[in-house]
Parts: structure tokens; sequence; C-alpha cells
């Protein structure tokens, strides 16, 4: 409430709004598109949200054929919540490229369009590989933190950090999706990704448990961006993956490998401090040797890290 009252006061003082109607205006605009995209766009939330909270309804329903379902929840809710860290790049960048892509496609710049992905992609896929690697090898010692019966979420998080990865590799797509005309396409896409995810979830979570969901949730995801990533080629000719995320996606790996042979039986805490100074420096340096930061050096090209290197 205070944070509405605020920004009302700074529209008021600065942008000096109005509250008279402007009719004028209102004939000039496209309001049939404009609630259509609207109603679209609500519905797109929703299914997001829905998508995002399918599998912990299933796992605390009587589905689950456990005597009590909502341990497995809870274990399953802090997983998931460890694991979309690695998505955190995503969100924070979304915020810049969405007003970008939006104002190139009303000004039909399709090259700048073309470069955000382009640039992004590689950009999201090195912080997301580098946060998928420090929460893949240091997660066991992490867990524990929690009560004993958060152990076995390790694979629950091993599961969702993939295809979190996966969505770091495809970049900004959903914003190019829903920003440009083919956004209904999105809106399909989107609705069989939470039928996928129901019907996995349902034949997956009397077996398998909160496993079983992790699997459902982390496929229905998948087949989500793939759909987004294969709509763009098609429609818009992108393609974004390139020579540098290939260098990337062996950098990842190659540190991945030597991370998980560093078999620690120090404190927890020793643990993960030995293993994320010696992967992060492993990573920087196979970023300054394959000149993958150049990437970002183009999509933020005024920033002190670019200055810097």
């Amino acid at each position: 409430g205070l944070q509405l009252i605020l920004l009302i006061a700074y529209l008021l003082k600065y942008d000096k709004i109005s509250f008279r109607i402007n009719f004028q205006l209102l004939r000039s605009l496209n309001i049939g598109g404009m609630v259509k995209y609207g109603l679209l766009m609500i519905f797109a939330t929703l299914a997001s949200m829905a998508l995002r909270n399918i599998d912990i309804l299933l796992l605390g329903s009587k589905l689950s054929q456990l005597s009590n379902p909502l341990n497995e929840v809870a274990v399953y809710g802090i997983a998931l919540t460890i694991a979309s860290i690695i998505e955190t790049p995503v969100t924070a960048l979304g915020k810049i490229s969405d007003s970008k892509i939006s104002d190139a496609f009303i000004r039909n710049d399709l090259e700048m369009v073309r470069n955000i992905y382009f640039n992004s992609t590689n950009i999201l896929l090195l912080i997301g590989g580098y946060l998928f690697i420090e929460i893949f090898i240091n997660i066991h010692d992490l867990l524990v933190l929690f009560p004993e019966k958060y152990a076995d979420a390790e694979n629950v998080v091993k599961i969702i950090s993939l295809s979190a990865l996966f969505n770091m590799a495809t970049g900004v797509n959903g914003s190019i999706l829903f920003y440009s005309n083919k956004y209904l396409k999105g809106a399909i896409l989107l609705l069989f990704c939470i039928v996928i995810s129901l019907v996995l979830n349902v034949l997956l979570i009397p077996h398998w448990g909160k496993i079983g969901a992790a699997i459902a949730t982390g496929a229905a995801l998948l087949f989500y961006n793939l759909g987004k990533f294969i709509v763009i080629k098609r429609d818009f000719g992108y393609q974004p993956l390139n020579r540098d995320s290939l260098a990337c996606l062996v950098l990842i790996v190659v540190t991945l490998f030597l991370g998980s042979l560093l078999r620690l039986n120090l404190h927890w805490f020793f643990n993960v401090l030995i293993r994320f100074a010696i992967t992060s420096s492993i990573y920087l340096i196979g970023i300054i040797k394959l000149n993958l930061h150049q990437n970002y050096k183009a999509l933020y090209p005024k920033s002190f890290i670019s200055k810097w290197f």
C-alpha cells in the first residue's frame, strides 16, 4: 500500500498526469486489440503460475499415496527454492530486455531484437552454468543446514537445476514471443505445457513421490522452452546458439566434473568454501581464455566489468 501511494505521488509530481479522460486519444487506440492482448497476457500469467504450482498441489494431495504428503511438500518446496536460484539472472535480465524488445518490435527493428537474443542467450548460459555448477556440487553439504528429512531433497534439486539451466540456455525467448505478433503461439505452448505437466505428475507421483514431481515439472519446462526456441527459429529465423555457446557448455561440463572430484570430509562450511574457490577459479580462467566475456561487453558496453576486462 505504501509503495502504491509513493508511486502515485511520484507520477503526480513529475509526469503531471491528469484524471481527465482524453477521448481523442482513446478513439485513436485499438481498444479491441489491447483488450484481447491484455486478457491473453492475464491468462499467460495465471498459466505460468499454475505450471509452477501443479506439482506442489498434486504432491500434497492423496495422489502421493503417502502417510504424510505434506512432509513431501515441505522437502520439495525447499528443493525448488534452491534450484530456482539458477533462474534469478533471467528474471533480472528480463526486466531490462522486455522494454527494449517491445520497443524494437514497435519500430520494426528486428536486428536489435536479434542482438539482444543472441547476446543474452550466451550471457545467461554463462551465469546460469556457474550457478548450476555451484549448486550441483555443493547441495549435499548445504542440506546439512536442514533437518535430516530434507537430505533426500538432493536429487530433486539436481533434476530441477537441469531444467533451469536449459531455461537459461534459451535466453529471453519468452520476451520475444509474447511481445511480438506471435504471442498467441506462446499462450498455446504454455497451455500444452500445463497439460503435459498435469499428466506426468498424475502418472509419476504415485510411484516416485517428489522425484516424480521433479521429473514431471522439469520435462514440462523443457518442452516449453524447446517449443519457444523452435517457434522463434521458424518464424523469425533466430538461432542464438553458436561456437561461444558450445565453448560455454564444454566449460560447464569440465568444471562440473572437476568440482565433483573434490570429495572432502571437512566441516560442511569448509567443504563448500574450498569447492567454491577452486571451481570459481577454473570457471573464471576458462571464461577469459575462451574469450566468453565478449558477449557481456556487447550487451553492457558501459558497465564497470566491461571496462575492467
